[in-house]
């Protein structure tokens, strides 16, 4: 698709959309921050109500994370994923959206942490980080491996999940 076909099908200029994204990986890329967003909202939420079932809070953000990754946008999550191991995106920009991820998991550890459930010499922000690449991992292998269906995806992120954390519990 051409970016005067996507100016076309938003209903604007070609200028116009040239003005706000002078490339298509800034159009990709607003579009991916808009449903880290989303999912971030959401997230926080969960955050909000956590009752000291860390396992289960983490296992709900999952779900989340795996909800966005609907048919209808799994073609773009594909190509994004592509691109990005072919490195003709910004990585830069992807790394700020990651980085979302992580400050939620941290969030997330921190207040389980600061409500003894977790031990406290765990360094968080390497749990954090942990849980961060277990979870991308297990989302690059559901949308590249047509094969994996959700739930089975989501089972074995959350006994992966599950080894890591039970250590630190308390």
């Amino acid at each position: 698709t051409t970016t005067r076909e996507i100016a076309a099908s938003a209903g604007i200029s070609y200028q116009t959309l040239y003005n706000y994204f002078p490339s298509k990986a800034l159009i990709v890329h607003a579009i991916i921050a808009a449903e880290v967003g989303l999912w971030g909202t959401v997230v926080d939420g969960l955050i909000k109500r956590y009752d000291g079932n860390l396992l289960q809070t983490l296992a709900e953000i999952n779900q989340v994370g795996f909800d966005q990754f609907n048919e209808a946008n799994m073609e773009l999550w594909r190509q994004v994923s592509v691109a990005v191991f072919s490195q003709s995106m910004d990585e830069t920009k992807l790394i700020s959206l990651n980085q979302v991820a992580h400050e939620r998991y941290h969030a997330l550890l921190l207040m389980a942490q600061g409500m003894g459930h977790l031990d406290p010499q765990v360094d968080l922000h390497l749990l954090a980080h942990t849980l961060y690449c277990l979870t991308e991992y297990a989302f690059l292998l559901f949308f590249l491996d047509h094969s994996q269906d959700k739930q089975t995806a989501m089972s074995t992120l959350q006994e992966q999940i599950n080894l890591v954390i039970r250590p630190y519990q308390r």
